[in-house]
Parts: C-alpha cells; sequence; structure tokens
C-alpha cells in the first residue's frame, strides 16, 4: 500500500508540474488553476473601505434579471472611474490606494458587463449568454479585453498582472469570443497560423487583434482555459432493494466543467458529464456469495439528471449459472454524486423470484484520471 501511494505522489507531482500534459490528474493539474487576484483578496484598508461604501451606494440597482438596473449600477462604476482618473495620477509606479480602487473598479465594470448586461445598444459582451442569433459586430469582446488590459497596465502586482491575464484568456473561451473569430477555421490557433485569418475577408481587425492576444497570452501563461476532457472514473456505488449492495465503477467519461460543485466563471455553463462506457461490480451486504456484474453504454449525467438506461449485467450466486438482466436505472444527479432508482428484469423467469427487482442505488464517481489534452 506504501508503494502504491508513493507512485500516486510522484504521479501528481509530475503532472502537476506542466501546463498542460497528455495525462494527467484533473483535480491537481495547475493549468486549470486561474491565480490570485492579489487586490481582491488583500486590499489596502483605504481600498476596502471604499468598496464597502460602494456596495452601499449600488445595491438598489443590483437586480440581476433587470437590464435596466445593472446599467444604471455601470453607470454609476463610470463615473466613480471617471472621477480617479480626472483627480489622481493612477498610473505612477507604487501601490497607491486609488489606483487599486480604479482596478477593483475596472473589474467590476467588466463582471457587470459580461455577466449580468450582456449586451447594451446593440453591443454584445458574452455571445453565449446573447438571445441575438447573429453577432452585429465584435466590439464587446473587444472593448472587455481592453478593459482588462488596462488593469493591466496599472501594474499593482505579478500576481494580479497573472490572474487578469488568464481571466481574460478564459473569458475569450468561455463566452464564445473563441468560436466566433471564425466559425470555419481554427488553424489560426491548433497550427498557429494567424496568417490564414488575415486572408480571410469575413474575419475583422478586432478579430485578428483578438486572436493574436489570445495565442500570444496562452503561450506564455501555464493557464489553460478549455474545460473539456476525456478521462477515467473511479467511484464507490451501492444499492438498497431486498438488501444492501456495495461496490464500484469505472466508467470512460467526457466532461465539459472540471469543478463538479461551481459554474465555469464566465459561462456560468454547469458540470456536464457523458459515459460512453462504464462497469460496476456490487456485492450483497448479507450474502458475499451473491454478486452483480453490469455493463453500461451512454449514460448521462447532467447537472440535476442521472440516467443509464442502457445497462445489463449478470448476478452470480443465486443459481449454479449466472443469470443475466436489465437494470435501467434514472434519478438525480449533483456533482459526483447521484440517488437514482432503478428497475431489475432478470431474464430467466425461474429466479426473478431471487433477485432484486425496485432498488434504490446511488454513487459517488469522479474523473480521476484525464487522458488527452484539454479541449
Amino acid at each position: 500500500m506504501k508503494q502504491v501511494i508513493t507512485l500516486f505522489l510522484l504521479i501528481a507531482t509530475f503532472y502537476g508540474s506542466h501546463a498542460q500534459s497528455l495525462i494527467g490528474i484533473p483535480f491537481l493539474d495547475k493549468c486549470q488553476k486561474i491565480g490570485e487576484c492579489e487586490m481582491c483578496k488583500n486590499p489596502l484598508p483605504e481600498t476596502k473601505k471604499f468598496m464597502d461604501s460602494l456596495e452601499i451606494v449600488l445595491k438598489p440597482y443590483y437586480v440581476t434579471n433587470d437590464n435596466l438596473k445593472m446599467i444604471q449600477a455601470c453607470n454609476v462604476i463610470d463615473s466613480n472611474i471617471s472621477e480617479l482618473k480626472r483627480n489622481y495620477s493612477v498610473y505612477k509606479e507604487g501601490r497607491i490606494p486609488e489606483k487599486e480602487i480604479l482596478g477593483r473598479l475596472l473589474l467590476i465594470k467588466m463582471q457587470y458587463l459580461v455577466l449580468y448586461i450582456i449586451e447594451k445598444d446593440g453591443v454584445i459582451y458574452n455571445l453565449y449568454a446573447s438571445e441575438a442569433e447573429h453577432y452585429p459586430n465584435y466590439s464587446g469582446v473587444k472593448e472587455i479585453c481592453d478593459i482588462l488590459d488596462e488593469i493591466i497596465n496599472l501594474n499593482l502586482s505579478d500576481k494580479t498582472n497573472q490572474y487578469i491575464k488568464n481571466l481574460r484568456l478564459e473569458y475569450i473561451y468561455e463566452s464564445g469570443a473563441f468560436d466566433e473569430i471564425s466559425l470555419e477555421n481554427y488553424d489560426w490557433f491548433y497550427k498557429s497560423d494567424l496568417k490564414s485569418l488575415e486572408k480571410d475577408p469575413k474575419v475583422s481587425n478586432e478579430k485578428i487583434e483578438v486572436a493574436n492576444l489570445f495565442v500570444k497570452e496562452i503561450n506564455e501563461s501555464k493557464f489553460v482555459p478549455f474545460n473539456r476532457f476525456v478521462g477515467l472514473g473511479l467511484g464507490v456505488t451501492g444499492g438498497i432493494g431486498k438488501a444492501g449492495w456495495l461496490g464500484y465503477e469505472l466508467s470512460d467519461d467526457f466532461i465539459e466543467n472540471t469543478n463538479p460543485f461551481k459554474p465555469e466563471l464566465i459561462s456560468q455553463g454547469l458540470y456536464f458529464r457523458f459515459n460512453y462506457f462504464s462497469t460496476s461490480y456490487l456485492w450483497n451486504l448479507r450474502d458475499k456469495s451473491k454478486q452483480d456484474l453490469l455493463f453500461s453504454a451512454f449514460n448521462l449525467r447532467n447537472p440535476l439528471i442521472h440516467a443509464k438506461l442502457i445497462q445489463f449485467g449478470f448476478h452470480s450466486g443465486i443459481s449454479d449459472k449466472l443469470k443475466w438482466f436489465y437494470r435501467p436505472e434514472i434519478g438525480l444527479s449533483y456533482g459526483i454524486f447521484h440517488l437514482s432508482y432503478s428497475y431489475n428484469l432478470a431474464f430467466d423467469k425461474t429466479v426473478r423470484s431471487l433477485a432484486e427487482k425496485n432498488m434504490l442505488t446511488f454513487g459517488i464517481s469522479y474523473p480521476l484520471f484525464r487522458s488527452g489534452y484539454y479541449q
């Protein structure tokens, strides 16, 4: 056991030290950590005092489902930004409260535009969240990138600068700006062929500028904004029927969000998991001679639903021969947990009375090992 733990730690150390490797352990991958906003986590006393007072001012406007109210809140933020730039030398070297407050205000403005306002006067800031069928221009994406660039130019600290750069990468990808650069050509990123964009008359200068920025910063950063991967899921599963059952599960998973409990920062996308194939082995807790081996395919574990509709297996221990059965299950899913109802149908009628029929199944499963790059 000691050797196994040592090997696990060596693997974790190796893969955790690389920005993105072909295989890895998702919850240890440093490439998925966006970093720390130092100006947010450890503000100067004057900054904290100002932000506390601003929160009181903005509270009446903070109605996330009311676009007009959020625009009014953004106007209040803009007014404070203009006043700071007009009355203080916010771009001089050193850490001063006015500079830090400006950085915080710009970051809040970005968050309001992307997460709550979404679009204003025909300008779209979050393409995926917009209800528009066609995007008239790319100016909203460029505006968000410029806001974040302004925070970087304040040069508050190296940690904050890197956090903002990583946030910008995540914004470009999760807002749909990455896909919208060229719907027919991804060579600009995957083959670093930016010249192919310049030759395309349908790609605007704003898109080319954002594409250049994305490629440059992703090459300089250890952060990977992509969130999809294929992995090997490991878990504990069980059931309650005539008796209690307990066992393990292995699955081949497609994952769309690395964190099973938090939505994506920009897109607000929830954890989504799809099993191409899974197998589980269960022991009867009353009689260890009775065991079930199950195989299932195309299983869904979205933010709410857990479904295994194509699941077959065989009973061992209820007869002198293995007895095949069909056991669909459907229920609720939350992160790595699921609770569901399953109906067990033994194909051999002579053993149905000996087998389970109605079961409450449960499990904990996580894609522990990643195979392939983040996409």
